[in-house]
């Protein structure tokens, strides 16, 4: 594969991220993880009732597991024990055991198709988001009967063809007149709309709020001072001149109610992440998330001139190994239709549509399935100063049903850019975030307010003063929301780019292949290639039986 200059330690056959790491949502109600240390496959010469393969695993230190571990597979449930029953040789030894069945041709042909791909890797190759050597190989003769074949999960990220299964930026997608914006001027309530989004979310039926007060009230929160965990974030009140003006025009003047159809947002893009999912294998209660990148593009000018961006991120409701694999192979399925006909059109808004309908996100606020809500702007001045870049988050209150403006993920306050606090946290929890598996609290130390409440700051990196290890610091750095756009991966400001009508959304370096430069000069160069990631994330996915689910590695990080 070529020899990479940033070579960073990556233990272990596989991992699963503990915790939420880089991950929006919240925390409670979080499936458990362990964390994989090594783990053999032995295909039985003779299968016993019950299974023919033998699935050994040890989870790294200090994961301390129960002693049983049951999950679901695709025809019904297996165990991983360390309680001396069964398969399992000695309770208590640290060695977990399952007996299952396992296609052992499939399995074995797909190891051989691997082992013979030139663009084949191992999971851990992004074990972070920066690409690694691993110096890893596939050696299909020893998965023989009778044998512990060391196992890793491997995929083929040539497999997925990232602009129909990842990230949809075709103009006959996110240009469909029957579905969203096609042009300036256009009114618009198709499935893939701003408007038609928001309507879900405000479920009206449920919590008898209209959609134009829902947006109305969300939009209005910009011409105040608000106050999210302890920090002032202060008001924008060009949103009234830039956006709502316009529109309150285009709706029938002041007085009436927002014309949903006529919201001034052009859609960018439609993305797959998947790759947050929470661990299918013990579970977990998410297939990751569906995004619609929209920007606004006012009435009056038809121009993206004024950046502000709105990033509506659903979680999937998609509920353990089994019902993940089958939302997955939907969007895998989206590879063989031609991008951007009617057949893929609608076979891309059924996937859509089981995530953003009104009544999805069955126990959320309102009863959408949304995580999160985000902004990316500068002051709507159309000066593009980086200096004015602002980050907000919002999330829907289950007490009001409105909107409300929530902290930044994974994100300190800037103020605290400089101090000794960071350096404090980034130090007491090295391990953790040198391993993506933490989650910057609201509070640090004690009652001290930490996590951002919203985040304005371009041209310099998160500081190294005080941080002890260099790589720590630029872990830490990249799964902030400003480092991730901007420092630590060469970014400005958005990794989906503005785009007029008629006009396809480029991509960041970051996205399609860059070297970075450390923001701190500290660490060697990191080379980023996100979609190639997500590809390889689900091309082993999909090529993993459930029975081998445990092994797998989605990454946390929600930028």
């Amino acid at each position: 594969m070529g020899r990479w200059r940033t070579i960073l330690s990556a233990a272990g056959c596989a991992g699963v991220v503990a915790g939420l790491a880089g991950q929006a949502g919240p925390t409670s109600g979080a499936p458990p993880h362990y964390v994989v240390a090594e783990a053999t496959i032995e295909p039985l010469a003779r299968p016993m009732a019950g299974g023919n393969t033998v699935l050994r695993v040890r989870f790294s230190k200090g994961t301390r597991p129960p002693a049983r571990i049951p999950y679901a597979i695709e025809g019904g449930t297996v165990v991983l024990a360390d309680d001396g029953t069964g398969v399992d040789a000695r309770a208590g030894d640290g060695v977990y055991t399952a007996l299952g069945s396992l296609d052992l041709v499939a399995f074995r042909d797909r190891l051989v198709r691997l082992s013979r791909s030139q663009t084949a890797m191992p999971l851990r190759t992004y074990r972070t988001r920066a690409k690694v050597e691993t110096a890893a190989r596939l050696d299909p003769s020893q998965f023989t009967a009778g044998q512990q074949f060391q196992y890793e999960p491997w995929g083929d990220p040539a497999a997925i063809s990232t602009s129909r299964s990842l990230l949809v930026r075709h103009l006959n997608v996110v240009e469909d007149a029957t579905r969203t914006r096609a042009s300036c001027g256009q009114a618009s309530m198709g499935v893939w709309s701003f408007g038609y989004l928001m309507e879900q979310m405000a479920n009206t039926p449920v919590t008898g709020i209209t959609a134009a007060q829902f947006t109305r009230q969300w939009l209005d929160t910009w011409m105040t001072d608000q106050v999210v965990n302890g920090w002032t974030v202060k008001k924008r009140t060009l949103m009234q001149e830039k956006i709502l003006d316009g529109w309150i025009a285009a709706s029938g003047g002041p007085g009436l109610p927002l014309d949903l159809s006529r919201a001034p947002f052009k859609l960018l893009a439609i993305v797959n992440r998947i790759d947050l999912r929470h661990q299918g294998a013990y579970g977990g209660s998410s297939g990751g998330e569906l995004r619609f990148v929209f920007e606004v593009v006012p009435e009056d000018t038809c121009l993206p001139g004024r950046a502000f961006q709105v990033i509506l991120e659903f979680g999937v409701p998609a509920s353990g190994c089994v019902h993940q694999h089958a939302y997955a192979q939907q969007w895998k399925n989206l590879d063989t239709l031609l991008l951007g006909s009617p057949a893929y059109n609608a076979a891309l808004e059924a996937i859509t549509q089981q995530v953003v309908v009104a009544g999805a996100g069955m126990g959320k606020a309102n009863g959408s399935a949304l995580n999160q809500l985000r902004v990316n702007s500068n002051l709507l001045d159309d000066t593009g100063d980086g200096l004015d870049w602002e980050l907000r988050q919002f999330v829907i209150d289950p007490v009001s049903h409105h909107l409300k403006m929530s902290t930044i993920s994974q994100t300190p306050d800037k103020t605290l850019r400089g101090s000794g606090r960071v350096a404090q946290y980034v130090n007491a929890n090295e391990a953790a975030v040198l391993a993506d598996d933490y989650v910057v609290p609201l509070a640090y130390p004690s009652t001290q307010k930490f996590r951002a409440g919203g985040f304005y700051a371009y041209g310099s990196a998160w500081p190294v003063t005080g941080i002890t290890s260099p790589e720590a610091r630029h872990r830490f750095a990249l799964n902030t929301c400003d480092g991730c756009h901007t420092k630590e991966t060469d970014t400005v400001f958005s990794h989906v780019k503005r785009a007029p009508f008629g006009a396809t959304a480029q991509l960041s370096g970051f996205m399609t292949g860059i070297w970075a430069s450390d923001g701190e000069h500290l660490t060697p160069d990191h080379y980023f290639d996100d979609l190639e990631r997500r590809a390889l994330d689900l091309e082993t996915f999909l090529g993993a039986s459930c029975f081998t689910a445990p092994l797998d590695l989605p990454l946390f990080a929600s930028h």
